[in-house]
């Protein structure tokens, strides 16, 4: 694996009209300016290569498309067009893409969260591990000098986790620079640090969405309903509703703090469960997230917060899961990696840095920590006050170290 000091800065490797490519190592990123249909043929010129070889190797087989009641790549397509037609600005970005990588309406496929699919579908048909994802934020007494740090692991399987990259994007429209951490083409927000240093990211919150609408049922009962239902296609009708990924472009594009971001949240809808994990210079916030209702978590302790993918917030009224039970591992383990990343905490109270902060995500399962063995598709450490971040592809690429505020026009 490739590995990047934080003394290195980078260097520029191609531009196209104001876009610029950089690699820090191996890892890059894409810098755009401007409207979004000129960010989007900026980002499709620069990554043309690559952008067409991922749609290479999600297209070669269609099997995986049965299984979420696809029928095949212009099925697919059509449903992406679909999503995007209600958010002008990011369909004129995928426009861009379109024009410029070669790939015309197939850029609606690598460019939306559909092309996740394929790689959680490769993970269940490898009996890999999905769906995990880790959220950790400590400050004031936990850190070294009180800043804020964030760890954050995106647990989707390896598929396709040596296509990962950061873009940046510099909008002419006075709305907030952001810069969207994930695979490559991803026209969505699933990790996002804008350039006021608020991070967003999101954890999967489907099992507990389920468990709301179905409270009656036994844990087996229940296990057997989600085999049937938690992949389902949606009916015509719900094809409309909000896009939760689409959403928080929004947020962080709009959101300089996090009252601000916190008015911004309320009122927006979800088809599914989802956990929202937001961190600044403030504090750090989960909002945890069902189609029927939102509902703001505080921290775990005063300096420390921790999510994994189950609801937290008592009010809700499920019942509790205990790290490690059968219900424990309906829900991915949620439980017993969240108690891990708080005792981890616990351990380096006053001491944890991005550094150990590092160590906190990449310590296993097995040994007291958050980090899941062939199913941690890449890991990320944020110190949102200095829009620093270092990120990590397991079996990749090593820790690798980005300065963003060379990034954001606003510091030019």
């Amino acid at each position: 694996m490739e590995k990047q000091t934080d003394k290195n800065p980078g260097y520029l490797v191609d531009t196209y009209k104001k876009g610029k490519l950089y690699k820090y190592g191996p890892l890059h990123v894409v810098e755009l300016h401007g409207n979004y249909r000129d960010m989007g043929r900026q980002y499709g010129a620069l990554r043309k290569d690559v952008l067409n070889e991922i749609y290479q190797i999600i297209s070669k087989d269609n099997s995986w498309l049965s299984f979420f009641k696809i029928k095949d790549m212009n099925d697919l397509e059509q449903l992406n067009i679909e999503t995007y037609t209600p958010y002008p600005d990011y369909n004129e970005i995928i426009q861009g893409i379109a024009e410029t990588s070669g790939l015309g309406n197939k850029a609606y496929v690598v460019a939306s969260i559909m092309k996740e699919l394929y790689i959680m579908q490769q993970a269940m048909l490898n009996a890999q591990s999905q769906g995990q994802c880790s959220f950790n934020a400590v400050w004031g007494d936990y850190t070294e000098n009180s800043q804020m740090i964030v760890g954050r692991n995106y647990d989707l399987g390896p598929d396709l986790a040596n296509y990962t990259e950061i873009v940046v994007y510099n909008f002419d429209d006075g709305t907030i620079p952001v810069a969207i951490l994930g695979y490559v083409g991803s026209v969505y927000v699933t990790s996002v640090l804008n350039k006021e240093g608020v991070f967003l990211e999101l954890n999967n919150g489907e099992v507990c969405a389920h468990r709301l609408e179905n409270s009656d049922l036994s844990w087996k009962e229940f296990l057997e309903y989600l085999q049937k239902n938690l992949f389902k296609r949606p009916e015509e009708e719900e094809k409309l509703k909000p896009d939760p990924n689409l959403e928080l472009f929004k947020l962080a594009q709009n959101s300089a703090n996090l009252n601000e971001l916190d008015k911004n949240f309320q009122g927006i809808n979800t088809p599914g469960g989802i956990i929202i994990n937001v961190a600044s210079t403030d504090g750090s916030y989960s909002y945890e997230w069902a189609p029927q209702d939102n509902k703001r978590r505080n921290p775990d302790k005063n300096g420390a917060l921790a999510a994994t993918n189950w609801f937290v917030n008592q009010s809700w009224g499920l019942e509790p899961v205990q790290p490690g039970s059968e219900e424990d591992m309906i829900s991915s383990w949620s439980m017993i990696r969240r108690t891990n990343i708080l005792n981890l905490n616990e351990n380096n109270r006053g001491q944890i840095t991005p550094k150990t902060m590092q160590e906190i995500m990449s310590t296993p399962l097995e040994e007291g920590g958050p980090f899941v063995d062939q199913g941690t598709s890449y890991q990320m450490v944020i110190k949102p006050e200095e829009l620093k971040v270092w990120f990590k592809v397991p079996d990749h690429m090593e820790w690798t170290f980005v300065d963003l505020r060379k990034h954001f026009s606003h510091f030019k």
